[in-house]
Protein backbone atom coordinates (compact mmCIF):
# COMPACT_ATOMS: atom_id res chain seq x y z
CA UNK A 1 0.00 0.00 0.00
CA UNK A 2 0.94 3.47 -0.48
CA UNK A 3 0.27 6.43 1.53
CA UNK A 4 0.81 10.01 1.39
CA UNK A 5 0.16 11.87 4.91
CA UNK A 6 0.11 15.93 4.11
CA UNK A 7 0.80 18.71 6.46
CA UNK A 8 1.46 22.06 7.07
CA UNK A 9 4.85 21.91 8.60
CA UNK A 10 6.14 19.60 10.57
CA UNK A 11 6.97 20.55 14.27
CA UNK A 12 7.21 19.08 17.38
CA UNK A 13 3.77 19.17 18.28
CA UNK A 14 1.16 16.31 18.94
CA UNK A 15 -0.14 16.13 15.98
CA UNK A 16 3.14 15.87 14.19
CA UNK A 17 3.92 13.30 16.84
CA UNK A 18 0.85 11.01 15.89
CA UNK A 19 1.63 11.54 12.16
CA UNK A 20 5.16 9.87 12.89
CA UNK A 21 4.34 7.45 14.96
CA UNK A 22 2.18 5.87 12.38
CA UNK A 23 4.39 6.42 9.74
CA UNK A 24 7.05 4.65 11.26
CA UNK A 25 4.96 1.25 11.99
CA UNK A 26 3.63 1.85 8.86
CA UNK A 27 7.25 1.49 7.06
CA UNK A 28 8.13 -1.13 9.76
CA UNK A 29 5.02 -3.28 8.12
CA UNK A 30 6.46 -2.78 4.71
CA UNK A 31 4.26 -0.41 3.76
CA UNK A 32 5.69 2.76 0.69
CA UNK A 33 4.71 5.90 2.99
CA UNK A 34 5.65 9.38 2.30
CA UNK A 35 4.96 12.84 4.02
CA UNK A 36 4.14 16.07 2.04
CA UNK A 37 4.86 19.41 3.69
CA UNK A 38 2.78 22.69 2.56
CA UNK A 39 6.36 24.54 4.11
CA UNK A 40 9.61 24.03 4.62
CA UNK A 41 10.19 22.12 7.32
CA UNK A 42 13.40 21.47 9.90
CA UNK A 43 14.21 17.22 9.08
CA UNK A 44 16.08 16.96 11.92
CA UNK A 45 12.50 15.76 13.95
CA UNK A 46 12.58 12.88 11.47
CA UNK A 47 15.14 11.09 12.87
CA UNK A 48 14.08 10.82 16.31
CA UNK A 49 11.36 8.34 14.94
CA UNK A 50 13.89 6.60 12.50
CA UNK A 51 12.38 8.10 9.46
CA UNK A 52 14.96 9.27 6.33
CA UNK A 53 14.16 12.90 5.49
CA UNK A 54 13.99 11.39 1.75
CA UNK A 55 10.45 9.90 2.79
CA UNK A 56 9.50 13.88 3.13
CA UNK A 57 8.44 16.57 0.10
CA UNK A 58 8.13 20.16 0.71
CA UNK A 59 5.92 22.16 -1.73
CA UNK A 60 7.25 25.50 -0.62
CA UNK A 61 5.74 28.01 -3.11
CA UNK A 62 3.80 31.11 -2.44
CA UNK A 63 0.17 31.54 -3.62
CA UNK A 64 -2.58 28.86 -2.85
CA UNK A 65 -2.88 28.28 -6.70
CA UNK A 66 0.76 27.22 -6.68
CA UNK A 67 0.49 24.90 -3.62
CA UNK A 68 -2.45 23.36 -5.13
CA UNK A 69 -0.54 22.79 -8.62
CA UNK A 70 2.69 21.68 -6.91
CA UNK A 71 1.04 19.24 -4.38
CA UNK A 72 -1.44 17.80 -7.52
CA UNK A 73 2.32 17.00 -9.57
CA UNK A 74 3.85 15.51 -6.23
CA UNK A 75 0.47 13.24 -6.03
CA UNK A 76 0.72 12.14 -9.52
CA UNK A 77 4.71 11.37 -9.44
CA UNK A 78 4.03 9.58 -6.66
CA UNK A 79 0.27 7.90 -7.03
CA UNK A 80 -0.54 6.89 -3.64
CA UNK A 81 -3.66 4.83 -2.64
CA UNK A 82 -4.66 6.73 0.90
CA UNK A 83 -3.84 10.50 1.29
CA UNK A 84 -4.25 10.89 5.24
CA UNK A 85 -4.51 15.02 5.19
CA UNK A 86 -3.56 16.18 8.60
CA UNK A 87 -4.58 20.44 7.91
CA UNK A 88 -7.50 21.63 6.83
CA UNK A 89 -5.53 22.98 3.47
CA UNK A 90 -3.85 19.73 2.22
CA UNK A 91 -7.40 18.26 3.00
CA UNK A 92 -9.33 19.92 0.76
CA UNK A 93 -6.23 20.06 -2.13
CA UNK A 94 -7.11 16.29 -1.41
CA UNK A 95 -10.53 16.51 -1.79
CA UNK A 96 -10.81 18.40 -4.85
CA UNK A 97 -7.89 16.04 -6.53
CA UNK A 98 -8.92 12.39 -5.55
CA UNK A 99 -11.49 12.17 -7.94
CA UNK A 100 -9.28 12.65 -10.68
CA UNK A 101 -6.15 11.21 -9.32
CA UNK A 102 -8.00 8.02 -7.71
CA UNK A 103 -6.82 7.86 -4.36
CA UNK A 104 -9.35 7.17 -1.02
CA UNK A 105 -8.73 10.33 1.29
CA UNK A 106 -8.83 10.79 5.28
CA UNK A 107 -9.63 14.13 6.92
CA UNK A 108 -7.31 13.90 9.84
CA UNK A 109 -7.14 17.99 10.55
CA UNK A 110 -9.17 17.18 14.04
CA UNK A 111 -7.02 17.73 16.78
CA UNK A 112 -9.04 18.92 19.82
CA UNK A 113 -12.41 19.39 20.65
CA UNK A 114 -12.20 23.53 20.69
CA UNK A 115 -14.67 25.04 18.83
CA UNK A 116 -14.52 29.47 17.99
CA UNK A 117 -16.49 31.12 15.59
CA UNK A 118 -13.55 32.20 13.76
CA UNK A 119 -11.99 31.13 9.87
CA UNK A 120 -9.88 28.89 10.82
CA UNK A 121 -13.01 26.61 12.54
CA UNK A 122 -15.45 27.49 9.89
CA UNK A 123 -13.15 26.37 7.03
CA UNK A 124 -11.85 23.30 8.87
CA UNK A 125 -15.53 22.27 9.57
CA UNK A 126 -16.80 22.58 5.89
CA UNK A 127 -13.39 20.50 4.63
CA UNK A 128 -14.72 18.24 6.82
CA UNK A 129 -18.25 17.63 5.61
CA UNK A 130 -16.74 17.85 2.36
CA UNK A 131 -14.11 14.90 2.89
CA UNK A 132 -15.33 11.33 2.64
CA UNK A 133 -13.32 10.22 5.72
CA UNK A 134 -12.90 12.10 9.36
CA UNK A 135 -10.35 10.81 11.68
CA UNK A 136 -10.59 12.55 15.19
CA UNK A 137 -8.20 12.12 17.81
CA UNK A 138 -11.12 12.39 20.39
CA UNK A 139 -14.64 12.13 20.65
CA UNK A 140 -14.89 15.53 21.54
CA UNK A 141 -13.18 16.93 18.46
CA UNK A 142 -15.87 15.17 16.76
CA UNK A 143 -18.80 16.64 18.64
CA UNK A 144 -17.29 20.31 18.53
CA UNK A 145 -17.50 20.13 14.75
CA UNK A 146 -20.93 18.72 14.80
CA UNK A 147 -19.76 15.36 13.51
CA UNK A 148 -21.34 12.31 14.29
CA UNK A 149 -19.30 8.82 14.85
CA UNK A 150 -20.15 6.36 12.30
CA UNK A 151 -18.21 4.72 9.71
CA UNK A 152 -16.93 7.05 7.83
CA UNK A 153 -16.07 9.55 10.68
CA UNK A 154 -14.56 8.13 13.60
CA UNK A 155 -11.63 8.29 16.72
CA UNK A 156 -7.94 7.25 16.44
CA UNK A 157 -6.96 8.34 20.05
CA UNK A 158 -3.16 9.72 20.22
CA UNK A 159 -0.63 6.92 20.04
CA UNK A 160 1.15 6.49 23.31
CA UNK A 161 5.10 5.40 23.20
CA UNK A 162 6.62 2.93 24.71
CA UNK A 163 8.70 5.54 27.45
CA UNK A 164 5.85 7.06 28.40
CA UNK A 165 4.67 3.86 29.52
CA UNK A 166 4.86 3.62 33.97
CA UNK A 167 6.99 1.12 35.43
CA UNK A 168 7.81 2.43 38.57
CA UNK A 169 6.96 0.12 41.79
CA UNK A 170 4.11 1.19 43.90
CA UNK A 171 6.67 2.16 47.15
CA UNK A 172 8.58 4.23 44.21
CA UNK A 173 5.33 5.40 43.17
CA UNK A 174 4.35 6.98 46.73
CA UNK A 175 7.98 8.38 47.43
CA UNK A 176 7.46 10.25 44.36
CA UNK A 177 4.17 11.14 45.26
CA UNK A 178 5.14 12.46 48.84
CA UNK A 179 7.87 14.03 47.37
CA UNK A 180 6.10 16.27 44.42
CA UNK A 181 2.83 17.16 45.95
CA UNK A 182 3.44 18.13 49.23
CA UNK A 183 0.83 16.92 51.92
CA UNK A 184 -0.26 14.25 50.36
CA UNK A 185 0.67 11.69 52.26
CA UNK A 186 -1.26 13.02 55.03
CA UNK A 187 -4.52 14.52 53.27
CA UNK A 188 -4.73 12.02 49.91
CA UNK A 189 -7.00 12.75 47.06
CA UNK A 190 -7.30 13.39 43.34
CA UNK A 191 -4.87 15.47 41.90
CA UNK A 192 -5.70 17.63 38.76
CA UNK A 193 -2.97 17.90 36.02
CA UNK A 194 -3.14 20.04 32.96
CA UNK A 195 -1.95 19.28 29.86
CA UNK A 196 -1.97 21.45 26.62
CA UNK A 197 -5.50 22.74 25.81
CA UNK A 198 -7.10 21.08 28.97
Amino acid sequence: MKLLFTTEIIQRAGKERQMLLLCRELLARGHDVRVLSIYATPLDYLQEYGIAPDRVRVIGDRGKLKKYRRMRDMLKEFAPDIVFAWDPLSALYAVLMRWRLRFSMINGSIQHGIWLWRPYYLFRNLVCRLSPYVVANSHAGLRANRLAPGSRRFVLHNGIEEKFVNRLSAAEVARRRAEWIPGFTENPGTVYVSVANF
